[in-house]
């Protein structure tokens, strides 16, 4: 339990860390000028502002900027600019067969000239029968430091998993290194990563502390205007072990409903060369879910 404890407050920390970049709301007036403050109220006439010095204001929405800043949470300036958006796919059936599926999932993304964050969490479970087929969870955060006109970026990322099918209960690992943008196209994205690193791993007798280097590539491809296919694989080689590895790729292909609903299929592989016992090396999941922004 007091292992649990401390990577919850890893995570919160991160999670705050990544989130001092929120602010006020900030609104674009079609004369250029900026205005930042909280947003009282939206009407399709008006907007109303309360601004630090000039105090509260209302805004003809006519005097707004065609494209102004992604408003905050429930109009707050909390996480201001960041896509959010909310993952939810449950199944089931109860009679001649009886199972139940659920996953549920949060994402974060915030990206401007200097920063590119990607925070994620995910949760699985599915049952047959009254019994467990898998039970899962991850959650995960990335910082990219970008700098404008150079390909080359440093990058930092952890991740904690849980698995109750696999050899080992629970996992933390950490990566530093260095990214390159292959491409940065209006409909095509591509990147590449390398890094060092470590892992952690227990709940199991092979409880072990692994130094890793880590090899990735991840791409974006907007199809069309409103399907994405977004893809991934990162190659995590033991540097104390030669010859074992392990890898996670993933595919996602998401078509937009509108503006706040998506629909999203995909696949998620797993794959470690060094196992214990009756786990397999393999583990390929596949993805159903709906995406809900807020």
């Amino acid at each position: 339990m007091k292992r649990i404890r401390t990577l919850a407050a890893l995570a919160v920390g991160w999670t705050i860390l990544a989130l001092g970049s929120a602010g006020a709301e900030t609104i674009k007036l079609k004369n250029g000028n900026e205005l930042d403050g909280k947003v009282l109220e939206r009407t399709d006439d008006v907007l109303v502002l309360q601004h630090e010095n000039l105090g509260r204001l209302e805004i003809p929405t006519s005097q707004l900027a065609l494209e102004t800043s992604k408003p905050g949470m429930f109009g707050t300036g909390f996480l201001r600019d960041w896509e959010r958006r909310l993952e939810v796919g449950v199944n089931g059936a109860q009679g001649n067969s009886d199972f139940f599926n659920v996953l549920g999932g949060l994402s974060l993304g915030f990206e401007n000239d200097y920063h590119r964050w990607a925070i994620e969490a995910r949760y699985r479970l599915n049952e047959k029968d009254g019994e467990k087929s898998a039970h899962s969870a991850f959650a995960s955060v990335a910082k990219d430091w970008l700098h404008p006109g150079r390909l080359w970026f440093p990058f930092l990322e952890t991740r904690y998993d849980y698995d109750e099918f696999q050899d080992w209960d629970h996992r933390l690992s950490g990566t530093a290194g260095v990214g390159y943008t292959f491409l940065d196209r209006k409909r095509f994205e591509l990147l590449g990563r390398a890094g060092l690193g470590a892992s952690r791993t227990w709940g199991s007798e092979d409880e072990r502390i692994a130094p890793e280097a880590l090899l990735g590539l991840e791409g974006d491809w907007a199809i069309a205007e409103r399907q994405k296919l977004s893809f991934y694989t990162k190659l995590f080689l033991d540097l104390a072990e030669t010859g074992e590895y392990r890898n996670l790729s993933g595919a996602a292909w998401v078509i937009a409903l509108n503006d706040e609903l998506s629909l999203k299929l995909g696949a998620e592989n797993r794959y470690e060369s060094r196992v214990e016992g009756d786990a397999e090396r393999n583990d390929l999941r596949y993805v159903g879910s709906l995406l809900i922004g807020f």
